[in-house]
């Protein structure tokens, strides 16, 4: 992973040998890229701080909130803009917008200049604008306009909030105002749910004091009223006939369904009797009464509190009408989704058109890719100097094992020692702590990308950002040897070495996912101790992991000859390797004759050329002769035979050898 560099570099010239002890020879070999790993991956991993769902806000990440209770807002302009965003108001979506006004008086323009009928977008039946005289009895073909995204969907999602859209021109826009017959509008809009939905077996659960008959009470009421076991809260407080009222406050109590009484009274236009006995019930700090209490009021009339339960419910979407209505007939179904998915898609890509390519949006992307990466950078290259720390405590006490040492004193001293010569080693490291810090800057700046992009989709948890970061700096570690390749491997040995990297990536996100796995077991739920177990189990299987295959990887016969054959290829590797074997040897070769001293090589070569010209004219063997003895009292060279009378003396004795220095 990290430090997996390290180790490539730390066994470049290592053969392991099959008579060694296994478990020396591993320790041995990957001592410090083990070390260095454990120690970035679960000793330094607070640097970096995972989010639920990323760093960046997006579209699908908000609408999450309130749904998903570790979901927050990334940044808190976003979460203000949208708490100070103008509340959902009907008529400004409906009756006094130009759009919603101009789109209903032209059809009905075109109807009564041609007489053609409209056709009904759900159904495709044909539909008429009758007078309201003639309308009665014949709903199922009056023209009514409709959204088919609903304007209070719209009006309240966070997603268009985000994205800074107008929500009543994307409500009213063409793809979303359809017409379709006035009895199904009616049915469509008179289908209501509150703010509040209960899980009737996630209530009772809760509440083991229900007794059966409650429980079989409140199943009926979710089998009548609501799907899949979820019932609107209003269904249970206000239409739960037999149950008990300690049972209807219970789950009033749980859901918490509060009601704003300023904004009740002026949606619902109470009497004034009512609006009075309403104040008398007593409000909390934000003026909000719980709904039970309202309901169980007696001073309310049973109008009043009709009118205050309507403005509570919200209108629901499609495929939730046609979930609560099952008795509508296929062909209706069909069409209602058909244009559900088209109105749905165009929204969708309004939205994100708008919001992933604003300068707010990249803003904030390349913000938290900084910080990311920067972060990562420095747990890497803390990661590099703390083991150098480590290592070289080491160094100093196997100094003092030696000389059997068995004072606490000499021991501390050594740990000062080794802690200050750790840090040294790394700052006379320099380009190695830079590279660290370069590669896990790109692996942290490269997932936050990825995470961000994947949020856009769905929502990524806390472990799976920490797998991506983990994925990611094995990646970038294994792109730098694979292709920039600065130990000068051979084809073959880069291709072991890129997968050591990869190998190692993947223990470490097998621990991350055992530590994750001991969290939800009762191990991890103590506390401080839970955390430690936790980090402690993803270590160990990362440490194994690791160490096996590893040593796998240089141990393996099949692998020795699989990286052989490779490197027996011939590629640009091998005439680059050949290249620079001889530019060190050229190197070599210089700096010997920077050694030599100029002057008295031209000297020296200026004699031998005088020597060679003399040659050059020489007409007899005599002349030979002498010039070369000449030549050698000139360099005060010693002759073989100096100490014999003569040549022939010392070419007639036999254990004479004949040496020219």
């Amino acid at each position: 992973m990290e430090s997996v560099n390290s180790s490539i570099s730390f066994d470049k010239e290592y053969i392991p040998s099959p008579n060694d002890p296994i478990l020396e020879s591993m320790l041995q070999q990957y001592e410090r890229v083990l070390v260095e790993s454990l120690i970035t991956s679960f000793g330094l991993d607070f640097i970096v701080k995972d989010r639920h769902g990323g760093d960046v806000d997006t579209i699908h990440n908000v609408r999450q909130i309130g749904k998903d209770p570790e979901m927050t807002y990334k940044n808190v302009l976003n979460e203000k803009v949208y708490k100070n965003r103008e509340k959902y108001d009907y008529d400004q979506y409906h009756d006094r917008n130009p759009l919603y006004q101009a789109t209903k008086h032209n059809a009905k323009k075109q109807f009564q200049e041609t007489g053609e009928p409209i056709t009904d977008t759900y159904t495709g039946e044909k539909l008429y604008f009758y007078s309201k005289g003639a309308a009665k009895g014949k709903s199922d073909k009056q023209a009514s306009i409709d959204h088919v995204l609903t304007a209070h969907t719209i009006g309240n999602d966070p997603g268009r909030v985000l994205a800074g859209l107008s929500g009543e021109g994307l409500a009213n826009s063409p793809e979303n105002l359809v017409f379709t017959s006035a009895s199904l509008n009616s049915s469509m809009g008179a289908t209501k749910e509150s703010a509040v939905l209960v899980d009737v077996e996630k209530c009772i659960k809760a509440n083991p004091e229900f007794s059966a008959d409650e429980q079989a009470l409140l199943r009926s009421i979710a089998q009548k009223k609501g799907a899949n076991g979820v019932v609107d809260i209003l269904a249970i407080i206000s239409k739960g006939s037999g149950l008990s009222e300690n049972v209807k406050r219970k789950v009033s109590d749980d859901n918490q369904l509060l009601v704003n009484v300023a904004e009740v009274v002026k949606k619902s236009k109470l009497e004034k009797s009512d609006i009075v006995a309403l104040e008398n019930i007593g409000t909390n700090s934000d003026g909000k009464i719980n709904i039970y209490d309202i309901i169980a009021s007696r001073n309310l009339s049973s109008d009043a509190k009709n009118k205050i339960q309507n403005v509570l419910k919200e209108p629901v979407d499609i495929p939730r009408y046609i979930e609560l209505h099952p008795e509508l007939d296929g062909r209706t179904k069909a069409g209602l989704m058909q244009k559900y998915r088209i109105s749905v898609a165009s929204y969708e890509t309004k939205l994100r058109k708008k919001y992933y390519t604003s300068p707010q949006f990249r803003a904030d992307l390349t913000l938290a890719a900084t910080n990311v990466g920067l972060r990562m950078g420095v747990r890497q290259a803390l990661g590099f100097v703390f083991a150098e720390m480590l290592f070289s405590v080491k160094d100093e006490f196997q100094k003092l094992e030696e000389r059997q040492e068995t004072e606490l004193k000499k021991y501390l001293e050594a740990i000062a020692r080794g802690i200050n010569q750790g840090y040294e080693n790394s700052k006379e490291k320099y380009p190695e702590l830079f590279s660290r810090f370069i590669n896990g800057a790109v692996a942290g700046a490269l997932s936050s990308l990825t995470t961000t992009l994947c949020n856009i989709f769905f929502t990524t948890a806390k472990n799976s950002v920490r797998i991506i970061r983990q994925s990611y700096t094995s990646l970038v570690e294994a792109a730098k040897v694979l292709f920039i390749n600065p130990d000068d491997y051979e084809f073959g040995d880069r291709m072991r070495a890129v997968i050591k990297v990869l190998s190692v990536g993947a223990s470490v996100t097998v621990g991350v996912l055992v530590s994750d796995a001991v969290a939800h077991t009762p191990l991890g739920s103590f506390g401080k101790t839970g955390d430690i177990v936790q980090n402690f189990c993803g270590a160990f299987v990362t440490g194994i992991m690791s160490c096996t295959l590893l040593m796998y990887l240089d141990r393996s016969e099949l692998m020795n000859t699989l990286v052989q054959r490779l490197n027996d290829i011939h590629t640009i590797e091998t005439e680059l390797n050949y290249y620079r074997e001889w530019a060190k040897y050229f190197e070599q070769y210089a700096a010997q004759l920077m050694q030599i001293d100029l002057d008295q090589f031209e000297k020296e070569g200026e004699a031998f050329r005088a020597i060679a010209s003399r040659l050059d004219d020489i007409q007899t063997e005599d002349e030979l002769n002498q010039t070369l003895k000449q030549a050698f009292a000139s360099r005060n060279l010693p002759l073989p035979w100096a100490d014999f009378p003569d040549f022939n003396a010392f070419m007639s004795n036999k254990s004479a050898h004949l040496v020219f220095q």
